[in-house]
């Protein structure tokens, strides 16, 4: 861990601890034999599947040995099928790859073989994998392995809009810095974009807004806010007519007040004059914007010297 002190080791502690990575290598190597012949051999029994998963407990990245483990399944679904065991042999599955993950969350071998075993079985437990999603992210909110296999759990449950949402709420109250969870909330209205055309009902949209609000006046600084303002905007220019033009009007006055307490805070500028060029407000006006950003933030200067060359 950063800034933690190392504890120095006597010379006894450090012969002691390379006997046991010794011993270990040598375990690792009479293992990784014996499973390299019964592969070779298409030997798939239980000792084969048992010494894969004693080493992947070690090394969760393994992908070759996660490989084995489905070839394993693969070869053996005939069978299980007969009997109705399926699911709870893919039920081990789920069991390894949580003990391999609690050692290692961010590793991409285990969450694919995770998500594979749950495709591969008759009635996976959805709401289970969701809640175990939810647990992995409030513990590290920035996994991203973690955002991707809920992504996947979600398609394959069909899982509601709305209660996705919700998740999102739960996410960001928990946390309003947190971009990750922002950034899916947008995938989330992305998608109900595409299964209504590009519309979201007004009431929903002014609760995003009404959101955004309230996140503008907790942390104005953070930049999350302002991205999820930014998609918002885009999302009312397709679609403006008095109720949008009202939300974006209440946006700009907003902003108005929070550029007010933080002049050099360019979120609330930046957006202002996105909600400016989306009401067709005066060029001039939207032009005195961009100058202005450009000296707040001279290293953007050139960016924002560019965009307002149009409002000139």
């Amino acid at each position: 861990m950063h800034f933690v002190k190392k504890v120095p080791t006597t010379e006894e502690q450090q012969l002691e601890n390379a006997k046991k990575k010794e011993t270990k290598k040598k375990v690792y190597e009479v293992q990784m034999t014996i499973i390299t012949a019964k592969y070779g051999a298409q030997q798939f029994d239980d000792e084969f599947l048992e010494l894969i998963g004693k080493i992947l407990v070690m090394l969760p990245d393994d992908y070759t040995l996660w490989s084995h483990r489905r070839e394993y399944y693969l070869f053996h679904f005939e069978q299980f099928d007969k009997k109705n065991e399926r699911d709870s042999k893919l039920g081990d599955e789920l069991e390894l790859t949580k003990v391999c993950l609690q050692g290692n969350p961010k590793s991409y071998s285990a969450w694919f073989h995770r998500l594979w075993a749950i495709k591969n079985m008759k009635s996976p437990d959805f709401k289970k994998e969701l809640a175990l999603t939810e647990k992995a992210l409030k513990a590290d909110c920035r996994n991203f392995h973690v955002w991707d296999y809920r992504r996947d759990i979600v398609n394959l449950d069909k899982t509601p809009t709305m209660e996705e949402l919700e998740f999102s709420n739960r996410m960001i109250d928990a946390n309003i810095s947190n971009y990750s969870a922002w950034h899916y909330r947008i995938t989330i209205l992305e998608i109900f974009h595409l299964k209504t055309a590009w519309e979201i009902p007004y009431d929903v949209l002014a609760e995003e807004f009404e959101k955004i609000a309230n996140a503008f006046y907790t942390e104005a600084e953070d930049q999350s806010c302002w991205y999820y303002a930014s998609f918002l905007i885009d999302v009312t220019e397709n679609h403006v007519d008095s109720q949008t033009k009202n939300l974006l009007r209440n946006l700009m006055s907003q902003c108005d007040e929070l550029f007010e307490l933080e002049p050099n805070n360019i979120g609330p500028l930046e957006i202002k004059t996105k909600c400016m060029k989306a009401l067709g407000e005066k060029k001039e006006e939207i032009y005195k914007n961009y100058l202005k950003l450009a000296s707040i933030d001279p290293g953007k200067s050139t960016k924002y010297l560019d965009q307002g060359k149009n409002f000139a």
